[in-house]
């Protein structure tokens, strides 16, 4: 980044920089080597060769934002979140935090926070999934939800809303599913780390390929299933 850098700046001839890098790096990593040296320098150089211009369209210097009606949020999310989100946080007044001086946050305010930061996210596979719920529960920000479906919720269910047989007395007429809500995913990888079945029923996969998962997330018409380790019961 620092070549890139100096190349486009042209704060000081790109040779000069290059050379006061490299010898940066023979000061930082000489002891560790002429091997790492030398692949530190080839990082400097490839850098140069691997620079591309791409021209930007002359009609994007005259874009707009996309007019979009005023969504209606509450006043904590309008008034403090977004704010702090945009990076405007140390601007916002003393005043704005009356009543909540200890930091609390009301529940809920994710819904209206989809980062999508996550590069890997978990991929279910129903036909390995043994409906433990450890994925679940272990999940530090509540991003994989447990669903069971009646007949008729199931016939309802978005496309491509694989569900398997529920496990467990009283379930017989149930449908199961693991739901994985792709944009609040950190992409930390603790469900596919705690799944305990033998072939995995949670991979990590680039996120690129669960992204289209965004919308059978947010269905709110299913019922959620608590049940940890196969002792719990299911529950509206």
């Amino acid at each position: 980044m620092q070549t890139v850098f100096f190349k486009l700046a042209n704060v000081i001839p790109v040779n000069d920089a290059v050379n006061y890098l490299k010898a940066s790096i023979e000061d930082n990593y000489g002891k560790k080597g002429r091997k790492i040296v030398d692949m530190n320098n080839k990082a400097v150089d490839m850098s140069l060769d691997a620079l591309r211009k791409i021209t930007v369209p002359p009609a994007w210097a005259g874009a707009e934002d996309e007019k979009t009606e005023p969504e209606a949020v509450p006043d904590f999310i309008s008034r403090i979140q977004r704010p702090m989100a945009r990076q405007e946080g140390d601007g916002l007044p003393v005043s704005a935090f009356d009543g909540i001086e200890d930091g609390t946050f009301p529940l809920g305010t994710t819904a209206y926070e989809k980062r999508g930061i996550a590069v890997m996210l978990p991929q279910w596979r129903p036909e390995n999934c043994i409906q433990c719920g450890r994925c679940s529960y272990v999940c530090p920000h509540a991003t994989i939800r447990l669903f069971l479906l009646n007949d008729g919720e199931a016939a309802e269910a978005p496309s491509g809303y694989a569900t398997i047989k529920a496990a467990g007395k009283g379930m017989e007429a149930l449908r199961f599913r693991v739901q994985v809500s792709p944009l609040d995913c950190t992409g930390c990888g603790n469900c596919a780390d705690v799944c305990p079945a033998k072939n995995k029923a949670l991979v990590m996969v680039p996120a690129e390929q669960e992204i289209e998962e965004n919308p059978r997330s947010r269905s709110a018409r299913l019922r959620v299933c608590i049940k940890l380790d196969g002792k719990g019961k299911g529950a509206e």
